[in-house]
């Protein structure tokens, strides 16, 4: 399993497994073993370190201070009201939203699956303005990098 690539649209296959085995099923401590400790997910055709140009989210696996996964959605230029507000209007629901740093937090339920997560990062970043026209990129995150 990859931990970085690109998917189309209609198939996130890639994403829900990477989500479902690294982000969900890990520890604390597999993270502190240089597994990933987090999955970005952006617009394909935007290279990594330019992500923070266009519309991004950083899936989080559950640490001690937050012990649900959560997505957090950036939105360049667009402060975090307008972002929610959006996300409302879309209906991108079944996450519990907060304003953080100036993004949006998602705080899942536990037991969330890989597809919903997933399902939601997508929705989100649809609802926001950005275009899958070529596809999704994602990137793990290992633990102290960024």
């Amino acid at each position: 399993m990859a931990s970085k690539g690109t998917f189309p649209d209609g198939d996130p296959s890639a994403l829900v497994e990477l989500v479902g085995k690294r982000i969900l099923k890990g520890s604390v401590l597999t993270a502190m073993l240089g597994r990933i400790v987090g999955v970005h997910v952006w617009p394909a055709g935007v290279k990594f370190k330019h992500r923070g140009q266009v519309p991004h989210v950083r899936i989080g696996r559950p640490t001690l201070m937050h012990p649900n996964v959560s997505a957090a959605l950036a939105v360049p230029g667009v402060d975090a009201p307008t972002v929610q507000y959006w996300l409302n209007a879309a209906g991108v629901t079944g996450a519990a939203l907060t304003e953080s740093w100036g993004n949006i937090s998602a705080q899942f339920p536990d037991g969330v699956s890989a597809e919903f997560v997933v399902h939601w990062t997508i929705s989100a970043l649809k609802a926001v303005g950005a275009s899958p026209a070529g596809g999704w990129a994602y990137e793990g995150e290992k633990p102290d990098s960024n």
